[in-house]
């Protein structure tokens, strides 16, 4: 059973530079911590919070699209929140950074990382499904799963941003309420349940589990 290999090793650098680029745009320029915790402020999120939950909804379509490449067909989605929960793993110096930086920035991460972990599902079982109709060309079916996952990353923002991955986190500093972050961590957990469902049925019973 093959889990991690060298095919994989460029999505997770992508991951974790987008990360760490993050993290250090997020940090204001002389560094000092005094200085950081004074532009930060209690209702300003870091970008890390953002780029975050986006950076593993972009890595869980590369490794949905690995996975259908090589027809996996037994554990599939063990496997696939097992490579997202190790991408969860190597950002977590990131992610203790940014508390350290940030005392008030707590409950905040622990959303970004959630959101984070189920995008990165969701999207990886998504573009699994996709991948495997092979009667379209490859373009379109990349085509089809970048811009549904735009569209749900970016439409949600304006009314609902609790339901954006990229919002859900950082919401949390900005001023969300409970309730719509509350909506925020059920609804994805909804979507990864049908999709994981969906995703069985088409690889067969058992087999997709």
């Amino acid at each position: 059973m093959i889990w991690l290999d060298q095919a994989m090793a460029p999505s997770y650098l992508g991951f974790l530079i987008a990360c760490g680029v993050a993290l250090l745009v997020s940090i204001p320029l002389p560094i000092s911590l005094e200085a950081y915790r004074g532009v930060l402020g209690p209702l300003t999120a870091p970008l890390f919070l953002y780029v975050y939950p986006l950076a593993a909804g972009v890595l869980g379509l590369n490794l949905g699209a690995i996975s259908a490449f090589r027809e996996e067909r037994r554990w599939v989605v063990v496997r696939l929140a097992g490579r997202i929960a190790v991408a969860n793993v190597a950002a977590a110096p990131l992610v203790v950074f940014v508390r350290s930086l940030s005392p008030d920035s707590g409950m905040a991460l622990v959303l970004s990382v959630a959101a984070a972990f189920l995008s990165g599902l969701l999207w990886a079982v998504i573009s699994r499904l996709v991948e495997e109709n092979r009667r379209r060309p490859p373009g379109k079916r990349r085509a089809i799963k970048y811009l549904a996952f735009a569209a749900c990353v970016l439409l949600p923002i304006p009314a609902v941003p609790a339901l954006s991955p990229v919002t859900s986190g950082a919401g949390f500093i900005e001023g969300i309420t409970g309730g719509r972050v509350a909506l925020g961590t059920v609804v994805p957990l909804v979507a990864v349940g049908v999709v994981v469902m969906l995703l069985r049925h088409r690889l067969g019973g058992d087999r997709g589990g």
